[in-house]
């Protein structure tokens, strides 16, 4: 099928629109980009994810699904360079723009898959109770224990502002 030309935040929102009306899509839970680093052993040596999305950015959520073939549920999908390829035609509009907190950290993912040889993943989490991607080479593991760091921060500064 391909990616469409996409020029503007208009076309970005009608191809995102697009894919969340597909039959077998659904919304996840959480999900974000990252870069990491494997060892000799398949388990994570480092990683990074610069941003990760709890019930927000559904947009960035249905580009990143489009581009992996993700439909559903929950999952660790690694990005090759064409992949990586097609998510910058992508985002494309979005990167003269600031304030994209998924487009920084796709930039962020790929510029650490060139310059340290980490592999580009995306995780999504659809349910929390399935624990089908936990022997995902720990990837799954380390983004849900960020996953929880995070969401405890935001509840630290909303308990702060309150």
């Amino acid at each position: 099928m391909g990616i469409p030309l996409i020029e503007d935040k208009d076309a970005f929102a009608k191809y995102a629109a697009g894919v969340e009306l597909r039959r077998d899509y659904r919304r996840p839970y959480a999900f974000g980009i990252g870069a990491v680093l494997l060892g000799e052993d398949n388990r994570v040596r480092d990683m990074c994810f610069p941003h990760i999305n709890v019930g927000t950015n559904f947009g960035a959520a249905a580009a990143f699904a489009d581009v992996t073939h993700h439909r559903n549920g929950n999952a660790v999908r690694t990005l090759d360079f064409w992949e990586m390829r097609e998510l910058l035609d992508v985002f494309n509009p979005l990167l003269k723009e600031n304030g994209h907190a998924n487009v920084d950290a796709y930039i962020k993912v790929r510029f650490l898959s060139h310059e340290r040889n980490m592999q580009s993943v995306v995780v999504f989490v659809g349910d929390l109770n399935d624990k089908s991607c936990q022997g995902h080479s720990g990837v799954y593991a380390s983004f849900m224990k960020q996953l929880v760091r995070s969401s405890v921060g935001i509840r630290q500064e909303e308990q702060v502002t309150a």
